[in-house]
């Protein structure tokens, strides 16, 4: 039973998989986009009911134009099942390799490693939310708001006035066809729980939050002064939405990634800081030198994303080419460019006393 549960574990995480789903996906929106671009109406119910009533209702019965948007979700579930397991294989990779290490050579740089795969888990929890606010939401029917009007939301007493309607125009005088349009739709609303009143406002991308709910603006009229001497009014698209924290989380950790990425580059890939954490100077390393690397020049290209180290193997260069360009490694060290591969051990010797290494190019990274 585990042997069956490891090989599809492997299968699920193939690179292959990935590049696979990515064309398929591809083809699907290419395909996608035809549909769409000629069946508006079928998809705009999506907003208002729900993911869950539009497959029964919409897309069950209109397969020949629907059938790709079916498609796409299945694609998306198994890349976000491909991007889980590839995310979590390598961070495993990671602790165990951490683990290995002697305390000595646990550097600061170790933490940055996880910004790329914290931002692949990001967007797997965004994609989640955007799934639970389709599936679970619950949305009003459209609500259509005069000024001095007010509705209930379900289940509760509190109410939603529409108090005030003030628009911003458009007033240059470039654009002849746009003078007197409404540019900005702004509407006022008074928020009444019990005895607790509060005064929002609104507009187009700026939603209102009470109780739970989330108040957007759908459309508003007259769109331009004066109207046609047609009287103001909003209408409000309200639902309660148990996938927003989600995808805000998601947005967080993925923010979060990123400045650990820009970070490292900043201050470990220009030579900054060695892999000890410490503060270089002139670009030099004191001390102990980094296993493997004494005399080790680098390619440009490995000048540019900064070399790599196995202390268990002795092989330095960036993480890409030490893996995958092993020919080109081992002519290096035929020239004495490079060390030769070593035998697999859990640590290393130590280097002898009194070296040093230089770097040429971007910091020295060590897992």
């Amino acid at each position: 039973m585990m042997r069956i549960i490891t090989t599809l574990w492997n299968k699920a995480g193939s690179i292959h998989l990935t590049v696979v789903l990515c064309l398929l996906l591809t083809v699907d929106l290419a395909f996608g986009y035809i549909c769409l671009n000629r069946n508006t109406t079928l998809f705009a119910p999506l907003n208002d009911i729900g993911l869950a009533e539009w497959m029964g209702t919409y897309g069950r019965y209109n397969l020949e134009k629907t059938a790709w948007f079916f498609i796409l979700m299945l694609l998306l579930g198994l890349l976000c099942l491909n991007t889980f397991v590839c995310t979590t294989e390598r961070v495993l990779r990671l602790l165990r390799f951490r683990a290995q290490q002697p305390r000595s050579h646990r550097g600061l740089r170790f933490y940055f490693r996880f910004a790329p795969h914290v931002m692949h888990y990001a967007v797997i929890i965004m994609l989640a939310g955007y799934l639970c606010s389709y599936l679970f939401a619950h949305v009003l029917d459209t609500r259509t708001l005069i000024p001095g009007a007010s509705m209930s939301l379900p289940g509760s007493k509190a109410r939603i006035e529409f108090s005030a309607y003030e628009p911003q125009y458009y007033s240059a005088g470039r654009l002849e066809s746009f003078k007197d349009r409404v540019l900005k739709p702004v509407a006022r609303l008074r928020l009444v729980n019990g005895g607790h009143r509060e005064t929002a406002v609104l507009g187009y991308n700026r939603p209102v939050w009470f109780k739970g709910y989330g108040i957007f603006m759908k459309s508003f009229a007259p769109k331009s002064k004066g109207g046609m001497g047609m009287k103001v009014r909003i209408n409000l698209s309200i639902r309660k939405d148990p996938g927003v924290l989600l995808y805000l989380a998601g947005m967080a950790f993925f923010t979060a990634g990123m400045a650990l990425y820009v970070t490292e580059w900043i201050f470990f890939k220009k030579g900054r800081w060695d892999f000890y954490g410490k503060k270089t100077r002139n670009n030099t390393i004191h001390g102990p030198a980094a296993p493997g690397l004494h005399g080790c020049r680098l390619r440009p290209v490995e000048r540019r994303q900064g070399p790599i180290l196995y202390p268990d193997r002795g092989v330095c260069g960036p993480p890409d080419i030490a893996r995958a360009d092993r020919g080109a490694r081992r002519r290096r060290a035929r020239a004495g460019a490079c060390p030769p591969r070593r035998s697999r051990s859990p640590g290393y010797p130590g280097p002898p006393s009194g070296s040093h290494a230089r770097q040429t190019g971007g910091g020295l990274w060590l897992f």
